[in-house]
């Protein structure tokens, strides 16, 4: 119980964090109603209606690991989910819960205890554990439910530091899961043609390494809490060890979200942003979240493998026809796993280890908690999802982090999970190395050699999460919907359930139903990159115990080259990984745009998404839209073939108002346009031949959605069809311009198109993924990014419909493309207020 008693008035930050008793302590004063800070906003709750309980991520039994079928398996659910479970890992039962019930007592410690592992900034090389509550982070305005410790799983961390509650638990789970993390990251760098993580490799992909134990307290309130918000991890894997309460979800394929059952004794692993990276985007880091329940309070368990802070992360592979051939399969990047060799007793052992660590007194757990941490400190971390001062609702779960890697010392673990977590990590890492390679032969990566080990398996970490019981767990998350940022992440649940996945169809939710010793195995981040985009990035909500490789933070990550060998153009530049993980834990803007989908346009719910997202913003993003993909992408490559053709080819079509052309401006715009008139009159036999057929099919397509977007938005204003005399009026002229904003030297000081709003009536716009356009948000002071969404468009519409000001930046190394489409009046039109 806590040492603490929490009054009405009293500080919910100091009361969690400074004092330690974490959410676990704020429970156990019989909280009946959860604080403000911890309502989640309706937008990052899990939404039941696009939760899919007829789907759920692979699992994959590794019991006949060296088979070419379950390289195969392990390779297609990196692509295709991001995420799945594994059994038959080798990973002892034993190992697993014995690490649960160390979370389980570090957690139960009195505040008096957990309080020496707190610390409020810390580097992610530092050699103590660390001990937090997610509510601690000082800029987040909505906290999450969930306390944890994190274990720092390198040479440079010292165990003896670890919390005694889980160091021996981690280190053994440690000592399974990291070659288990190994040879999955082996088997997915084979999926990318690399044939083994040699020397080189091995800081990429395993350069530091970190276990985690969330604790997710039960929630009076779940439904308005959250555990763990929608992420995807930067790491290149995850190995995730949940108990059985559940609560993990995955963003699946479809847009929806999938429960991630818990199989005793199984592990989830998931790709992190890393090894997406270095996939070239073939492997996939996935959205995922937690939810947390009312009664029960749920352990999860992450283990972390990251690439070195000083690696560069890039595609480390391509083979294009491949490419083609499998794309259909990359469908998931979410799967289970069973028969991967870990035996049952190290699942079970750790995940009783994180039981144990979080129903430890706060004075126990505060010794492992921080407040900020940087990923290589060789310190554990405690923390609470509740801990992010920033955030204005907060996930339901506790976590503790073990970072893996050789400056971590496990000694500073929680004793509660140490030899749990090192024990796992033995177990799982080399399991996790063998899946990287079946993904990596999938991509023309033969082996995980030294070069690429660093890259895919550089660090690792194994965070535990525990999810409380929720008073109203309708209302909360245990973690919200994200990606991980990992090559691969492993993740172990216990038999509560709760994670789900996005399915395949994009708006549906599978539940990862838990499966007595399988892990679930998700893409991270980090391995689509790698793989060019072929292994996904699934989405999922909740995580367990989960094991994770990422890249050493001194990581380029990027496409393996190997994949660019047949021409395939990379999906992502190559990027120093240290960079990248800052991207991914910076701030985030609160607000963006509405993406509407229209795969049942008919539907009044889709047509009130429609006009109220134009009298609030003027300006969405519409997927399944009806128009291919291909006639997308076919005039978009038009653009660029047109923009890079010799000035003399181009100077044919110049006439002198050019973005830079305009002779009264003092001060130009950094773009070349070209407009082609598309209306009756206009011959399109003038325009260029390079984009001429991919503009008229372009139009076919746009013309009769444009109309019906009009029609919708007129009903908004009980005008109920567009008669023949209002075509002329909304519709009457047309034009689709081709924006080329080249690489500028000093993007800071120039603009791509300044700040304005379109004369037209309504405007399509299709944009690369280079990003750049901003639009004016609703406070009126802000500017919100539009992130470019593959296959979407952009609406903006033009005083109960707004025409939103808004402008586009340009990039340093890479060249935008936008197409826009205008409908305008025409010329000779009155234009005023409908009647």
């Amino acid at each position: 119980m806590s040492s603490s008693k929490f009054e009405p008035n009293d500080d919910i930050l100091d009361f969690v964090i400074k004092k330690a008793n974490g959410l676990k302590g704020l429970v156990d004063t019989n909280l009946e109603i959860i604080p403000n800070q911890c309502i989640q906003p309706k937008e990052q709750r899990l939404d039941k209606s696009q939760i899919d309980n007829q789907e759920s991520i692979p699992t994959i039994n590794l019991s006949n690991f060296d088979d070419l079928n379950v390289e195969k398996s392990i390779q297609e659910a990196a692509s295709k989910w991001g995420f799945f479970q594994i059994i038959n890992h080798g990973i002892p039962i034993e190992v697993l819960e014995n690490l649960k019930d160390a979370a389980h007592k570090f957690f139960e410690l009195p505040a008096e205890e957990k309080v020496k592992y707190h610390k409020e900034k810390v580097s992610p090389g530092e050699s103590v554990l660390m001990f937090w509550s997610a509510i601690g982070e000082k800029d987040e305005k909505v906290l999450e439910w969930r306390d944890t410790i994190r274990h720092g799983c390198n040479p440079q961390n010292d165990s003896n530091l670890w919390p005694p509650q889980t160091r021996n638990q981690v280190l053994e789970y440690q000592k399974w899961a990291k070659p288990l993390a190994k040879k999955l990251l082996e088997v997915l760098l084979k999926g990318l043609n690399v044939n083994e993580i040699n020397e080189s490799l091995e800081p990429l992909l395993m350069g530091t390494m970190s276990i985690n134990i969330n604790y997710y307290p039960s929630c009076p309130n779940p439904s308005i809490a959250i555990g763990f918000r929608r992420h995807c991890d930067m790491d290149c894997i995850t190995l995730l060890l949940q108990d059985n309460t559940g609560g993990l979800y995955v963003r699946g394929t479809k847009d929806n979200w999938i429960h991630v059952n818990p199989i005793k004794g199984a592990l989830a692993v998931n790709i992190g942003d890393s090894l997406q990276i270095m996939s070239n985007d073939r492997y996939k880091s996935i959205e995922h979240c937690v939810v947390v329940d009312s009664s029960r309070a749920r352990i999860s368990i992450p283990l972390f493998v990251n690439p070195s802070f000083d690696s560069v992360i890039g595609s480390i592979s391509t083979n294009a026809k491949r490419w083609r051939k499998t794309k259909a399969a990359s469908k998931w990047g979410f799967f289970q796993i069973i028969n991967h060799g870990i035996p049952i007793e190290v699942l079970e052992n750790l995940i009783e280890a994180g039981h144990k660590f979080f129903e430890l007194p706060a004075e126990e757990k505060v010794k492992y908690y921080k407040e900020n941490t940087s990923v290589d400190e060789s310190v554990f971390l405690y923390w609470s999802a509740i801990g992010d001062k920033d955030e204005k609702v907060l996930e339901w779960r506790d976590s503790i982090k073990h970072g893996c890697n050789p400056q971590n010392d496990s000694n500073l673990w929680p004793p509660e999970t140490r030899n749990q977590v090192l024990e796992y990590q033995k177990w799982a890492k080399p399991l996790a190395k063998k899946l990287l390679k079946v993904l990596l032969k999938g991509h023309n990566v033969n082996e995980i050699d030294e070069s690429l080990e660093p890259l895919l398996m550089g660090t690792m970490a194994i965070s535990i999460n525990y999810y409380p019981p929720c008073p109203n767990p309708s209302i909360t998350i245990g973690c919200r919907r994200h990606c991980d940022v990992s090559c691969i992440t492993l993740l172990l649940q216990d038999d509560t359930g709760g994670l789900y996945v996005r399915g395949t169809k994009g708006d549906n939710w599978i539940h990862v139903n838990p499966i007595k010793g399988a892990l679930a195995v998700n893409i991270g981040n980090s391995l689509q990159i790698m793989s060019n985009d072929r292994y996904k990035v699934s989405s999922i909500v909740q995580q367990l115990i989960q094991a994770r490789l990422e890249y050493p933070l001194d990581s380029v990550i990027g496409p393996f080259p190997q994949m660019l060998k047949d021409g395939e153009k990379p999906v992502y530049k190559h990027v120093l990984f240290s960079d990248y993980w800052n991207y991914f834990f910076s701030k985030r803007p609160s607000e963006s745009i509405p993406t509407i989908d229209l795969s049942n346009f008919d539907d009044l719910s889709v047509e009130k998404s429609i006009q109220e997202a134009t009298s609030k913003w003027g300006f969405f993003q519409i997927i399944n839209h009806g128009i291919p993909i291909e006639v997308l992408e076919d005039l978009k490559e038009a653009g660029h073939k047109l923009f890079e053709l010799p000035a003399k080819e181009k100077v044919k079509y110049y006439k002198e108002n050019s973005a830079i052309g305009e002779k009264d401006e003092k001060v130009l715009e950094w773009r070349d346009s070209t407009r082609h008139g598309c209306n009756p009159q206009n011959d399109n036999n003038l325009w260029p031949p390079q984009t001429r057929n991919q503009v008229l099919e372009y139009q076919k397509w746009a013309t009769p959605l444009a109309k019906k977007l009009l029609e919708v938005l007129l009903k908004g204003l009980n005008v109920n069809e567009i008669d023949e005399s209002l075509e002329p009026l909304l519709m009457g002229t047309m034009a689709i311009i081709i924006n080329y904003y080249p690489p500028c030297p000093n993007p800071n000081i120039t603009i791509g198109c300044r700040r304005h709003c379109d004369v037209s009536c309504i405007t399509l716009l299709l944009q690369d993924d280079t990003g750049g356009l901003y639009v004016r948000g609703t406070k009126g002071d802000n500017w919100i990014l539009v992130n470019p969404i593959k296959s979407s468009l952009q609406i903006m519409s033009n005083d109960r419909y707004k025409s939103i000001e808004h402008c586009a930046t340009v990039d340093s190394s890479r060249a935008r493309i936008s197409v826009l489409l205008f409908l305008n009046p025409n010329f000779d039109s009155v234009i005023g207020p409908f009647q």
